[in-house]
């Protein structure tokens, strides 16, 4: 795993204080989190190390996912877009496994401009059938007695933090009455 991320040119040392600063930073909102709010020990572990994972998986994937030609590539059947996009999945897939597990999940909306690839969400639900469930540790039909959350694009893609952003500041500065 490490192989991938430190050929990119990154070391060893800024990969490690990388992740530990996400690791700080989960740790910091899950104590915010708690402080206000009561929320179960299995969430609040779950923020913390969300940051980490996210950092982690961005690193694997070297920040070329999103990238047009990437697409390109694995939609014309390139045995290493195809490979790249296949570990990326099921890195993304055992997160919402493990998500699943603790909140027991209905849906999983993946946004960003990577979800407006019909291959993304195809793989991962492949992936998700194929590895996690079929491939799951103790057994099939225990992976199978949990919720499987249907994955699904966000509806506004790459936008949806735009209108997220928007959203909220006309309910901060111009609220309804």
């Amino acid at each position: 795993m490490l192989d991938s991320i430190l050929a990119s040119g990154l070391m060893l040392p800024a990969f490690l204080v990388c992740t530990a600063v996400s690791l700080v930073l989960g740790i910091a909102t899950a104590f915010l989190s708690m402080y206000r709010s009561k929320c179960s020990q299995g969430f609040a572990v779950t923020v913390a190390v969300l940051p980490a994972i996210v950092q982690i998986v961005i690193l694997l994937v070297n920040g070329n996912l999103g990238d047009k030609s990437f697409f390109d590539a694995a939609n014309a059947g390139e045995p290493e877009a195809l490979e790249v996009l296949e570990k990326f999945c099921f890195a993304v897939d055992v997160q919402i496994y493990n998500l699943s597990v603790l909140l027991n999940l209905e849906k999983v909306a993946i946004g960003g401009g990577i979800s407006s690839q019909p291959l993304l969400i195809e793989t991962l639900d492949r992936v998700y059938e194929e590895q996690i469930l079929k491939g799951h540790p103790f057994s099939e039909e225990q992976a199978r007695s949990l919720a499987h959350p249907e994955i699904v694009a966000c509806a506004f893609h790459n936008k949806s933090n735009q209108i997220g952003a928007l959203v909220s500041y006309q309910n901060a500065f111009y609220p309804q009455k």
